[in-house]
């Protein structure tokens, strides 16, 4: 079994599906938070089809990478967690219907009586959506954004503070030089 790093071009391969990914995800976002004259649900749902299509298709390239290289089936398998997929277009799970509730503020619906914990984690992102977290995750996907971009600040345009400061902070660190120092990152 081949145990050694990544080769380069899978590395390179992640980067590329990775960026293309974060491109998608920040439409989905700008589409759902603006004023947008386009069809919002399908535009949302579009670019979040997108950037999931995007990760499947570097995921199955990596895992055929390490089955040809005689990686066990039951190690790929046990990695890839296949019982947490389901299809995008399948029919919604009931902690599906429990999250729902709980971002929209809505009594949890008591189908079985046991509701999950996406209820309460609904309710949770929903009323805080400022969240340390949620900020600094959107931050970088944002700053991400901007760093490609050829006009950066209108990246920025549609983010609420103190998201924007923080997207800001991060694509100017971005956009520097890189350190002659290594970073622990």
């Amino acid at each position: 079994m081949d145990t050694a790093n990544m080769p380069a071009g899978l590395v390179s391969g992640i980067h590329a599906s990775a960026c293309e990914a974060v491109r998608d995800l920040t439409d989905a976002l700008r589409y759902a938070q603006g004023n947008s004259p386009f069809n919002v649900p399908r535009m949302v749902l579009y670019r979040l089809g997108d950037a999931i299509d995007t990760l499947s298709q570097i995921t199955r390239v990596i895992t055929l990478h390490y089955r040809q290289n005689g990686w066990a089936e039951q190690d790929l398998t046990s990695y890839l967690q296949p019982r947490q997929e389901r299809p995008r277009t399948g029919e919604a799970a009931e902690s599906d219907h429990h999250y729902l509730a709980g971002l929209l503020g809505r009594p949890c619906p008591s189908d079985n009586g046991s509701p999950t914990g996406l209820y309460d984690w609904g309710r949770m992102e929903a009323e805080n959506p400022n969240l340390p977290e949620v900020v600094n995750t959107l931050a970088c996907l944002y700053a991400l954004r901007a760093a490609f971009s050829e006009e950066p600040e209108a990246v920025f345009a549609d983010l609420d503070e103190p998201t924007r400061t923080v997207a800001r902070g991060v694509a100017q660190h971005l956009l520097r030089a890189p350190a002659e120092e290594p970073c622990d990152l």
